[in-house]
C-alpha cells in the first residue's frame, strides 16, 4: 500500500475520531444528526451518521472493523477506497432513509458491511489473485458479520443490509468502469 493510501485511510479515521469526540463535548447532542427515516432533518444524516456513535464501546467496536476494512479496500486500490466509501455513505444511508424503522440509526457500522462486501464482490468478480486473496483474508478475518443481519434491538440491521447492498453495488460498479476503460 502506497503513502498516500494510508493517508486517505488516517483521514477517515480522524474524522470518525472527531465525531466522536464531538458527540462527547456536547454530551450526545450530535446524535440528533443521526438518520431519522423519511424525515426531512433525516437526510442530513445520511451524511453525518457514520461519524456518530452512541459510546464509547460503540465507537471502538466499528473502529476495530472500519480501520482493518479500509486498508484491505485501499489494497484493491485508493481510488476503490474513495468511491466505494462515498457510494456506500450514500447509497446505504438513502436506503436506510427510504426504508429503515422508525428510530435515530447513527454509526459507521453500515459503511463497515458495505466495505466488507465491496472487498468479497470484488474478489469474486475481478478474479485475479490479489483480489481473491483479499476476498479470503477478508471471509477469514470478519467471518461474523453477516451475523449483524440479524435483527436486533438497539441495533439499526437495516444500515446493515443496506450498506452491504451498497458494497456489493460499488464493486460491481467498478469492475464494470474498469472494463469500459
Amino acid at each position: 500500500m502506497r503513502t498516500s493510501d494510508f493517508r486517505l485511510v488516517v483521514g477517515l479515521f480522524v474524522a470518525m475520531v472527531a465525531g466522536y469526540l464531538l458527540n462527547v463535548v456536547t454530551f450526545g447532542w450530535a446524535n440528533h444528526f443521526g438518520v431519522i427515516p423519511r424525515t426531512f432533518p433525516g437526510l442530513l444524516g445520511i451524511v453525518t451518521s457514520p461519524f456518530l456513535h452512541a459510546n464509547f464501546f460503540h465507537f471502538l467496536g466499528n473502529m476495530l472493523t472500519f480501520v482493518p476494512l479500509a486498508v484491505l479496500t485501499a489494497w484493491t486500490g485508493k481510488r476503490h477506497l474513495a468511491f466505494a466509501s462515498v457510494f456506500i455513505v450514500l447509497v446505504g444511508g438513502l436506503l436506510t432513509w427510504l426504508m429503515g424503522r422508525e428510530a435515530n440509526h447513527i454509526g459507521a457500522s453500515g459503511w463497515v458491511f458495505g466495505l466488507w462486501a465491496f472487498v468479497v464482490t470484488y474478489g469474486v468478480f475481478q478474479r485475479d489473485f490479489k483480489s481473491i486473496g483479499l476476498a479470503i483474508l477478508v471471509l477469514i478475518l470478519f467471518t461474523g458479520i453477516p451475523l449483524g443481519l440479524i435483527p436486533r434491538q438497539g441495533v439499526s440491521f437495516e444500515g446493515h443490509i443496506f450498506g452491504m447492498i451498497a458494497g456489493f453495488l460499488a464493486a460491481r460498479l467498478i469492475i464494470k468502469l474498469n472494463r469500459i476503460h
